[in-house]
């Protein structure tokens, strides 16, 4: 028997995991991700690399209970409905931060 990949998006900064229901799924929601932060300027505002603010799609680092209930949290739907833009909360709020001087 094997087993079944399970699929999430890691998103550097907040370093946050968000399961998702297939690699397909990551990937849209990695991609989303990203031109978001691309069009924000996230980078260049706060000084860093492009690659260090991108969204990676990654194979669950952890138990497929977890993943499960991970799933069904909900969590991920902040990616997509609390603010509108494809991010999370989380770097939403340090988008709006003023960058270091």
């Amino acid at each position: 028997m094997t087993s079944q990949k399970l699929w999430c998006v890691w998103v550097p900064g907040p370093d946050d995991l968000f399961a998702c229901a297939s690699e397909a799924d990551a990937h849209k929601m990695a991609s989303e991700h990203n031109a978001a932060v691309k069009e924000a300027g996230l980078a260049a505002r706060f000084d860093l690399p492009e690659e260090s603010v991108q969204a990676q799609v990654i194979e669950w680092p952890h138990s497929a209970e977890s993943h499960a209930e991970s799933l069904a949290s909900g969590e991920a739907d902040v990616m997509d409905t609390t603010n509108g833009m494809g991010i999370p909360d989380s770097l939403l709020n340090a988008l709006k931060m003023e960058p270091p001087k």
